[in-house]
């Protein structure tokens, strides 16, 4: 490479750079806290959870009065109504706390 060349090449990152600034700082809205949050209710009111990621998804759903499925398997009722319960009381660094103590079932 000439020197010319690299000079050039100099030129156009500072470019790069003085512009990707000024949109960082245009675009920038202040800090503003999120929060992840569940409306309170009761277990008995809630028909259906949907757990949505990038590759999965995780359906809780009501199979009767008093039985639910998880992904359309059998699920432990006091774990459901543990889970409803922790969504509706903390905040959801709480509920990742206490569902990475639980051990997994098999």
């Amino acid at each position: 490479m000439s020197a010319r060349n690299l000079i050039r090449l100099a030129i156009a990152l500072v470019v790069l750079l003085a512009l990707w600034g000024a949109v960082t700082l245009g675009t920038k809205q202040g800090d503003v806290e999120q929060r992840f949050w569940v409306p309170t209710t009761a277990a008995k009111d809630v028909d259906t959870v949907i757990v949505a990621g990038a590759h999965d998804t995780i359906v809780l759903a009501r199979a009767t009065a008093d039985a639910r499925q998880v992904n359309g398997h059998p699920a432990d009722r006091r774990m459901v109504e543990d889970l409803l319960t922790s969504l509706a009381d903390r905040s959801c660094a709480a509920v990742a706390r206490a569902s990475s103590q639980r051990p997994a079932s098999a």
